[in-house]
């Protein structure tokens, strides 16, 4: 995978979201980073469910890796401390911890798609959904819990109409996979676990699918993911380990908990999409 080295404009978005982040801008393409701390993965987790989705029917935003000059980091730490409510989680980042085994500085990176429509309301949202009955917005039911993605609601998706007319939904948003906002830390206890995801944003979402045709494509997504390649799941950190600081990835353990929840979870996704029509779904 390429490496963006040409920065154009970096800005630190500390509104947007729950959490501050980067918008790398290149060749008039941005990029939203979120900058890791070491209390969480969500950079790891954002790589993993976008190498999962390009192996799938579901949409997301290109990802990119971006090498960076350690004075942009300094700089945008800077403005992050200025925020309050950070000043806990970055008074004493250690840059150094960024650096890969080069000493270079390249971070993960999802295209930051400003011209695409968020549904602002319900009622937004319900009038697009009608017009939808045959799109992938339906992949996410399958996509969300073989993720076991606890953060799925209206703003994080994106909807557009393509040049054939026909409604699109790309997925945005996913360094909440493995069920909290650490990730890795409870991916052992969640990998078998396939009951539905209780937060009312996601049951919001899921409300929308109810026809027989809708609930067809549900099983269809799920297949996709039970048809996953074995080697397509092994592969899936060669491009981070190979450019980015190993953080928990450098642990053969964490690795192999992440296969093996993958693994287990692609292999159960069908049956358990089909016991949780009616329940969770439909």
């Amino acid at each position: 995978m390429d490496i963006i080295t040409n920065i154009d404009n970096i800005q630190t978005d500390i509104k947007s979201g729950s959490y501050p982040f980067l918008i790398v801008e290149s060749n008039d393409i941005k990029y939203q980073v979120k900058l890791p701390n070491y209390m969480t993965s969500s950079m790891i987790n954002e790589y993993i469910a976008h190498k999962i989705a390009n192996n799938l029917s579901c949409i997301v935003p290109k990802g990119v890796f971006i090498k960076f000059e350690i004075s942009d980091i300094e700089d945008s730490i800077e403005h992050i401390l200025i925020a309050e409510k950070y000043k806990a989680l970055f008074k004493d980042y250690d840059i150094d911890l960024l650096k890969n085994t080069n000493g270079e500085i390249i971070l993960y990176g999802i295209e930051w798609i400003s011209n695409k429509l968020h549904a602002e309301n319900n009622l937004e949202f319900i009038e697009y959904v009608n017009l939808t009955n045959s799109n992938n917005f339906y992949s996410i039911y399958s996509y969300d819990l073989y993720l076991h993605n606890h953060d799925r609601h209206l703003k994080n998706l994106l909807f557009y109409q393509n040049d054939l007319g026909n409604f699109v939904t790309i997925l945005i948003d996913h360094d909440r996979i493995f069920g909290t906002n650490e990730g890795i830390e409870r991916i052992t206890e969640l990998e078998s676990n396939f009951d539905c995801i209780k937060k009312s944003s996601n049951a919001y979402l899921y409300e929308f699918i109810t026809t027989e045709k809708q609930k067809a494509s549900i099983i269809q997504y799920s297949y996709e993911i039970e048809n996953l390649k074995d080697s397509t799941i092994e592969d899936i950190f060669v491009d981070y380990l190979k450019n980015c600081n190993h953080n928990m990835l450098q642990y053969n353990d964490v690795r192999e908990s992440i296969k093996k929840f993958l693994l287990i979870r692609k292999n159960n996704i069908v049956d358990a999409c089909k016991i949780n029509e009616g329940y969770c779904y439909g």
